[in-house]
């Protein structure tokens, strides 16, 4: 779209009022075009998986020659230069892909109907296309998609139809002109159901209908206002396999400005075989090796090799040369830590996740890559056996590349040592200026190795074949990178075996190339001085570290031990920090179960994880870290433990048995949070399981004495019901229920839990059939009165009727039915008579109420 043109034609023919509002909303057209604040996404690798797939068929409506794309087909038969219609092999889908502005009736008319606030000539002719396409594919399920001109018309006729499931428009054509009218038009079209919008950032077409859009994707990097033409291109929407490989790199190595390399990478429009010679420079040049063969200059005993280094600028560090004057140079990069006791090393990621380094030479190079700060500078190897360390060091090529020194790095001096090596005779002088990039093309280039795991490796311009070194001298420098890997013997570049291996494959080469007696002798003095790199040496390589101080105006601390923070630093305690606010929200998940009291929610935000960020010494840190881990560890199992108990503490008070429970909870929960400073308190893990068994134990075995107690309970209840503590009513149990009454009747009885028992001699099967006949007595004679359960003490209460439901389905023992004398009037009566004068014989005695 000729931008200029349109804006100047949209003048044509219009009132100076309009034409001043013209102009307003053009500037806020401008201010919208640079100043959007929305979301944003790098580049068009980061779009949903749908924008990505449909900007193929977008740009696919601009080409001739495309007749087959993800997996449809194009219908030539139906489709136009305009309008092209690809369906799906198999199924009733199809793609309508409109063409943007291409030739001169395009920008000459529909161009300039849209910058004039006007529906676009396209937008009619769509409109009559789509009736032939609904004739056709009627049920077929559809996707619009269109670029710029046709970004508009497509959405605009889904705005109309409602025809399509989804509709995709890339800087989609629009314009600040036209009044409220058009402006509506806009607003319809860009807010209707299904329409997906794409914008570059800084392209000026598709600026006006930002604020429209309803399903927004932007990608960022609205470069300069000459770049405005560029953003426009449907190529900012379409990936490109090669391009999202050097995308994918960047984005591992957080390359800054990478959205505005790839919008350039994209512009270029380089061949594929241009882009993959692209990466892989690039790769080199951000990954690198642990020693890369760069011809730096002649420095001495360097052989030429040094390693390269990719440092962020937070990640250099200071260096006073003897000179006085300041450099700036590479910090620490990966950090490995050596475990003698357990026999393995490890690192941590990015994220501070833990990396252990296992397995092969090549398993462990590999592996460290991923570690923080990898390839900043040089690895650091510090033992575990203190935190923060008290050493470190950093692997250095020895002399021709034969094998590895280890080289202290405690102090600033020492670390200078370790970046320089054997060069230090050229500090001050051109020596220095690789450390800070200042003269290498490959940036920043040192001696300590980035990864001492890996073989030397050859940038792709070396050019040490073409130099007539001998067979042995290449070996030395190249393949035969032989160092100790930390835990086992070093290995060879064609083999990645132990020692013995080496000197096989050594073995075997030599004889292969017919090499000269001298060369051979070379090889022979290379492979032993690798194999004095053993376990025992490993140990050591702490305490025998060599000394590449160079002279500097820390030289003082030379020997003395003083641990640098810049290089002494450990990652290990931002990982326990990470465990410890783990812990600290599995905690709080505990804590919830039980539900702490505000003074409770104090005492155990004392303890929270920030006690430790907030020191600033990583030795503070550490002994933070070794008291709250302790106490986070019991708080872990009381926590556990006390919620058991505030379960057996709510049902205890539930039956009424909280004093069984109640003061241990009390006691054990009032210690479950550890003081802020301090030791934990004397509650050990296992005192509090112990203590919480001994009340859980306590309190199940009351319930089982209650329950047992409640049928004694329940006879108690009768007796006193039916009044047999009273004289009077036991004399009156000898007329009413006498026992040869009983055995005429009952001596031979069937039992419910027997068969044909005699039961002339049980006394509580005779003393049972007395109850029953009081009971009927006392029924009749509306005396009875049921047993008041409200009356008895709590626990009790729960527990008789506890009881009562337990025994509800087993048939009760029953001599006598309630109306027995329902139907004996006269027996009855005689029966109240002989009743009224033993009363008056004996005095009545209190009855005992239980």
């Amino acid at each position: 779209m000729d931008t200029i043109t349109n804006i100047i034609g949209a003048y044509g023919e219009r009132s100076v009022a309009q034409t001043t509002q013209n102009v307003v909303n053009t500037l806020k057209t401008l201010g919208s075009l640079r100043g959007y604040k929305g979301p944003k996404v790098r580049n068009q690798y980061e779009l949903d998986a749908s924008r990505r797939k449909y900007s193929h068929f977008a740009s696919a409506a601009y080409q001739t020659d495309v007749d087959h794309l993800k997996g449809y087909t194009l219908d030539r038969n139906i489709s136009t230069d305009q309008f092209k219609v690809f369906t799906k092999d198999g199924e009733k889908k199809l793609v309508l892909a409109c063409r943007g502005s291409a030739v001169a009736k395009d920008f000459l008319v529909s161009d300039v109907q849209i910058t004039r606030g006007m529906e676009a000539q396209q937008m009619k002719e769509l409109r009559k296309f789509y009736e032939t396409l609904q004739n056709q594919y009627g049920d077929y399920s559809k996707v619009g998609v269109g670029h710029s001109l046709s970004g508009l018309s497509i959405s605009r006729l889904q705005a109309e139809t409602d025809g399509f499931t989804k509709v995709m428009a890339y800087n989609p054509g629009s314009s600040p002109y036209g009044g409220d009218e058009y402006q509506q038009y806009l607003k319809e079209s860009f807010g209707a159901r299904g329409v997906n919008v794409t914008i570059k950032e800084g392209d000026i077409v598709s600026a006006p209908m930002l604020r429209y859009a309803k399903n927004l994707q932007v990608i960022g990097g609205k470069g300069s206002i000459k770049d405005t033409l560029s953003h426009h291109f449907m190529s900012n929407f379409v990936p490109n396999e090669h391009i999202k490989k050097i995308s994918d790199l960047m984005e591992k190595h957080g390359v800054d400005d990478r959205a505005d390399i790839i919008h350039e990478l994209h512009q270029k429009k380089k061949s594929d075989e241009s882009l993959e010679k692209r990466h892989d420079v690039l790769k080199q040049k951000l990954e690198g090796g642990a020693a890369l063969g760069i011809d730096e200059g002649t420095y001495l005993g360097s052989g030429g090799w040094h390693n390269t280094y990719n440092p962020s600028p937070n990640s250099l560090t200071t260096w006073v040369d003897p000179q006085g004057k300041k450099h700036k140079v590479p910090g620490v990069g990966a950090k490995i830590y050596l475990s003698k006791q357990k026999g393995i090393m490890y690192t941590f990621g990015k994220n501070n996740e833990f990396i252990p380094l296992v397995g092969s030479l090549k398993q462990k190079a590999e592996a460290l890559k991923k570690a923080k700060n990898y390839n900043f500078g040089p690895a650091v190897i510090y033992s575990d056996e203190h935190s923060p360390p008290e050493k470190g060091v950093a692997a250095v090529p020895a002399l021709g590349g034969q094998g590895l020194d280890f080289v202290d790095v405690t102090s600033p001096g020492k670390w200078m040592g370790a970046l320089v090596g054997l060069d230090k005779g050229q500090l001050g002088g051109d020596g220095i200026k690789f450390l800070e990039g200042t003269k290498s093309k490959h940036g920043f280039v040192g001696n300590g190795m980035s990864n001492p795991f890996e073989k030397i490796q050859n940038t792709i311009n070396d050019r040490v074949s073409d130099v007539g070194l001998s067979v042995a001298e290449w070996l030395g420098h190249n393949a035969f990178a032989l160092y100790t890997t930390g835990l086992e013997v070093a290995a060879d570049a064609f083999s990645l075996g132990t020692a013995s291996l080496v000197i096989q494959g050594a073995n075997q080469l030599a004889s292969a190339t017919g090499l000269s007696d001298l060369a051979q002798a070379q090889i022979d003095r290379l492979i032993p001085d690798v194999r004095h790199e053993d376990m025992n040496n490993l140990k050591n390589i702490f305490r025998n570290a060599k000394d590449y101080e160079t002279g500097t105006e820390d030289a003082f601390l030379s020997g003395s031990g003083y641990p640098d923070p810049r290089y002494i630093k450990d990652d290990r305690i931002p990982w326990r920090i990470d465990q410890l606010n783990k812990d600290w929200s599995t905690l709080r998940n505990k804590a919830g179960t039980i539900g702490l009291s505000p003074e409770e929610e104090q005492r155990m935000y004392a303890l929270h994880p920030h006690k430790v960020e907030d020191l600033t010494s990583q030795e503070a840190q550490v002994k933070k870290l070794d008291e709250l881990g302790k106490k986070y560890n019991f708080m872990s199992t009381a926590f556990d433990e006390t919620k058991k108990l505030k379960t057996a503490d709510t049902k205890a008070k539930k039956v009424g048995l909280e004093s069984v429970t109640k003061q241990k909870y009390d006691t054990l929960r009032h210690n479950m949070i550890p003081p802020g400073d301090g030791h934990v308190n004397s509650y050990s893990n296992s005192y509090y399981k112990e203590q919480t068994q001994n009340v859980i134990d306590d309190l199940n075995n009351t319930v089982k004495t209650k329950m047992a107690e409640a049928p004694q309970m329940m006879k108690k209840f009768e007796e006193n019901a039916l009044g047999l503590n009273d004289e009077a009513t036991k004399k009156f149990l000898e007329t009413i229920a006498p026992k040869e009454e009983y055995n005429k009747h009952f001596s031979f009885h069937v039992d419910f839990n027997k068969q044909g028992v005699d039961t002339s001699h049980d006394t509580a099967h005779f003393k049972q059939y007395q109850k029953d006949m009081l009971k009927a007595y006392k029924t009749e004679s509306g005396t009875y009165t049921t047993p008041n359960v409200d009356s008895l003490a709590k626990e009790d209460k729960f527990f008789y009727k506890r009881y009562l439901e337990k025994n509800k389905g087993i048939p009760e023992q029953k001599y006598v039915k309630t109306n027995y004398f329902h139907g004996r009037q006269e027996t009855f009566q005689d029966l109240q008579k002989q009743e009224h004068e033993m009363r008056a014989e004996i005095p009545k005695k209190a009855i005992v109420v239980f």
